[in-house]
């Protein structure tokens, strides 16, 4: 069937990948393959910058914590079920009412039309892990432990990390909808904390009333009745793997994948991605990383069973190594101030656990983040052996069956592949004194020592 070239479409201009359209089809490939609305892309080159009206809103200087938790609790167990709108679907994430679910609603992993309370099933990251024993005791469990000095706040939220700091915001968001997809009171007390200390108002996070709202074209948090009303075993929060095409261009680019031929750019690298949007998470590994580490089918199943004891980065990570590896994710998330910026990479060294090693060895690993808007985000990581050597790429043996045959360019030189090679641009993301006192903030005040169970929302 021929393909002829028209103007790419507004979700696929969005997302920064390439628009095919089949003769005689009203849709691209994409759309059609994933339910979005296609509608061409308008360009506004030379027409100016649309912006939006700022509406003051009045915070009270004093709220209490405790009463302002109880506010979003009480605001979104409201008994009443009213209609949910079918606004159009943001790009990459599933719609947040009706149409076609981007999760496993059959056995057979397939995506097709699920009830109307399922349907609504959407991807974001996994739960905090702190003071589990007291998750169950309430809203207001923790909370005591959550109280910090004023002049510790106030250090935090100084040079533009406040109220007005789009990844702060979207941290705030993503931390309400894990909290009642992944059933955690702790998360949402922690959420309501910090978003009543840096002065956020409830609208802007619920009701998509924030200054980024235009900007990301995201759109009111209508998907939280259905993770209200809808038992944790009843919760639908694994989507279906990710399709390398579906990664914007420039996150691929700042990591050096060629957006032309990406599964052949990581054939010889351990690469793994995780795709969440409003309670739903999506993977993705290299053959290399499935083979070393952990498997798309391993991580999914951890992350299905969302339990206490065991998360998706405890399948090649010592738990030693947690806290520096969520200090990166926090670090990425900082230099996000506003929206749509190119994505960073950064590169540390960690101990991993290897499958079949005795004990864990040490890597280079580098980390990315793209954040999609105010309900989405990819999270890149990639090992990389210190010694570099070509044992690593034929494992432990040589595969007696071709079935259980990696995938492997044997005419491989190290020296030429972009990432043993160091051409990513790395950045040196400085830890300043905000920073450290705002973690402190979000693992209730305790030293970085101490806060390997506190921050791993972003790793279950």
């Amino acid at each position: 069937m021929a393909i002829k070239t028209f103007r790419a479409c507004s979700a696929c201009h969005a997302a920064k990948v390439k628009c095919l359209r089949d003769e005689n089809s009203l849709k691209c490939r994409r759309c059609e393959r994933l339910g979005l609305k296609c509608v061409e892309h308008v360009s506004r080159q030379g027409q100016g910058t649309r912006r939006r009206k700022k509406v003051k809103t009045k915070v009270q200087p004093n709220e209490n914590t405790v009463e302002e938790a109880f506010a979003i609790s009480a605001s979104l167990s409201s008994p009443v079920c009213t209609p949910i709108s079918n606004p159009e679907p943001t790009p990459f994430c599933p719609k947040s009412s009706g149409g076609i679910s981007l999760i496993d609603c059959s056995d057979q992993n397939s995506s097709i039309v699920c009830s109307s309370m399922t349907s609504n099933c959407n991807p974001g990251p996994p739960m905090m892990t702190r003071s589990r024993a007291i998750a169950d005791d309430g809203l207001c469990a923790g909370m005591a432990t959550l109280e910090i000095e004023d002049s510790l706040l106030c250090k935090s939220i100084t040079n533009g990390m406040g109220k007005d700091h789009y990844g702060l915001n979207f941290l705030i968001r993503e931390w309400v909808s894990l909290a009642f997809s992944r059933r955690s009171f702790d998360l949402l007390a922690r959420a309501s904390f910090i978003a009543a200390k840096i002065k956020i108002p409830m609208d802007d996070i619920i009701s998509n009333q924030s200054p980024f709202a235009a900007a990301t074209d995201s759109e009111p948090m209508e998907f939280l009745a259905r993770d209200l009303l809808l038992p944790k075993s009843e919760r639908k929060t694994l989507g279906y793997p990710i399709d390398l095409q579906e990664v914007p261009w420039d996150l691929l680019r700042a990591v050096q994948i060629d957006p032309s031929r990406p599964s052949e750019s990581v054939q010889n690298r351990w690469v793994c991605m995780r795709w969440t949007c409003q309670g739903i998470g999506r993977f993705w590994t290299s053959p290399l990383f499935a083979r070393d580490f952990a498997s798309v089918d391993e991580m999914n199943d951890t992350f299905a069973a969302n339990s206490d004891k065991k998360e998706v980065v405890d399948l090649f990570l010592p738990k030693s190594e947690k806290s520096r590896f969520s200090q990166g994710i926090f670090n990425l998330l900082f230099v996000n101030h506003k929206p749509n910026m190119e994505p960073f990479a950064i590169k540390n060294e960690f101990m991993v656990i290897k499958r079949n090693a005795p004990m864990p060895i040490k890597v280079d690993v580098v980390q990315s983040m793209k954040v999609i808007d105010l309900d989405s985000m990819i999270m890149y990581f990639e090992i990389q052996f210190q010694d570099r050597k070509i044992e690593h790429l034929m494992g432990d043996k040589v595969p007696n069956h071709k079935r259980d045959h990696v995938d492997i360019n044997m005419g491989y030189n190290a020296n030429n592949d972009p990432i043993m090679s160091d051409n990513i641009e790395f950045t040196d993301i400085e830890i300043t004194d905000e920073m450290e006192e705002f973690l402190k903030l979000i693992g209730g005040g305790e030293d970085n020592n101490n806060r390997s169970e506190e921050n791993t929302s972003f790793l279950s």
